[in-house]
């Protein structure tokens, strides 16, 4: 999708750019305006298959998959694991013989 000639623009704003299955990761360096213009345009690109790009966040670090990544003091990428929260309900708690559990 990235050689998409109308993207081409956008090119040299794009950092880093990682996909893991569903999820992509980016860092830019362009404007927040330049930024929405190239959601906008990927998005018409790629709604004829299904695809969808959403929810950005903005700033100097995101939690994405099972690590923190963020930018130091010196503007270097770092990371670290990132454990999330994690609700078990209270019959995970309690013993019971006739019950079975799959998850």
């Amino acid at each position: 999708v990235i050689a998409k000639p109308q993207l081409r623009s956008f090119w040299k704003n794009i950092a880093v750019w990682k996909r893991f299955i569903d999820d992509v990761f980016g860092v830019w360096t362009g404007s927040e305006r330049q930024f929405h213009l190239f959601v906008k345009t990927l998005n018409q690109i790629t709604k004829p298959y299904g695809i969808q790009f959403g929810d950005f966040l903005f700033g100097k670090g995101v939690n994405n998959l099972d690590m923190n990544i963020y930018l130091n003091e010196a503007n270097r990428i770092e990371y670290q694991l990132f454990k999330k929260e994690l609700w078990v309900p209270d019959c995970f708690c309690k013993p019971r013989a006739s019950t079975l559990i799959i998850f």
